[in-house]
């Protein structure tokens, strides 16, 4: 019995313009999802490192400086969550991730906007990284992000997408 050789589609790189074989397209796609997960996430942490230069940039520009950078950090994490939607919710379909892993508990400050103990991660993503407080949409505050980052984070690992750290167990003994 001979197997049928992969099926291969020639693409145009937008990047780089030049066109690429690919051998296996379904393997291509997931290369592909998971290079935007990366540089969605690489998008929201540029924001958070380089705040003083962004602020300066915004104060040229905007009145309430500080606001501004507050939402773009917040859209910039939402776009973060979009990306690995997709994954998270298959995730949820194959048991790898709970319904739990998607809340994030607020802090005091967000609990009191909310009157909720808890946001959901797909939340965040639908309200493009604001919250409804006193009947009007405003950025996620910063230090809650950061809770939901470090939860997109987790979530990442339990779908096997992230990091393993391995044990370091010395040298072997001859």
């Amino acid at each position: 019995m001979s197997e049928n050789p992969p099926e291969k589609v020639e693409v145009e790189e937008s990047e780089e313009k030049k066109n690429v074989l690919v051998v296996d397209p379904d393997d291509y796609r997931k290369t592909q999802k998971l290079k935007a997960i990366q540089e969605a996430k690489d998008r929201y942490r540029e924001y958070t490192l380089n705040r003083s230069e962004r602020f300066r940039e915004l104060d040229d520009t905007w009145g309430n400086p500080q606001e501004a950078m507050e939402h773009e950090e917040a859209q910039a994490l939402a776009m973060y969550g979009s990306e690995l939607l997709p994954l998270i919710e298959e995730g949820i379909e194959k048991g790898a991730v709970s319904e739990s892993d998607l809340e994030v508990e607020t802090n005091s400050m967000v609990e009191r906007l909310l009157d909720k103990p808890t946001m959901d991660i797909r939340e965040v993503v639908r309200l493009e990284g604001r919250i409804v407080a006193n009947g009007e949409h405003q950025a996620i505050p910063r230090r809650f992000q950061k809770r939901i980052y470090r939860q997109l984070e987790r979530i990442e690992r339990k779908l096997g997408l992230g990091l393993d750290l391995e044990e370091d167990k010395g040298p072997a003994n001859i």
